[in-house]
């Protein structure tokens, strides 16, 4: 019993993500959006155009940090030198949310 309850603290947020998805605990609720998101870096990741990026450095992303969010964006957040297809993954992961802007451009 001692080896069982040291594993599970050690590896909690793994045993309650396996239990929710075989269907174990979803109605006891076990889970908590919180628990999968704790070792994210930022609130949301913003994509968007290059060609939007002035209206959403001026607009968009200054209402969404007002409001308490921490913000990630591709060219802010992360160096260049790597495939664009890597740094927007690495940004998704970082991230609890992705906000897709979508316009013309």
């Amino acid at each position: 019993a001692l080896a069982t309850s040291i594993l599970y603290l050690k590896y909690k947020r793994e045993v309650k993500v396996w239990l929710y998805a075989r269907g174990i605990c979803g109605f006891l609720q076990c889970i908590k959006e919180d628990d999968l998101d704790e070792d994210k870096l930022f609130d949301v990741f913003l994509s968007f155009s290059s060609k939007d990026a002035a209206w959403a450095y001026e607009h968009l992303i200054p209402r969404v940090e007002a409001n308490g969010f921490s913000v990630c964006t591709y060219d802010r957040n992360f160096k260049g030198g790597f495939l664009i297809q890597d740094i927007i993954q690495e940004a998704v992961s970082s991230s609890r949310r992705t906000l897709l802007v979508l316009t013309k451009n």
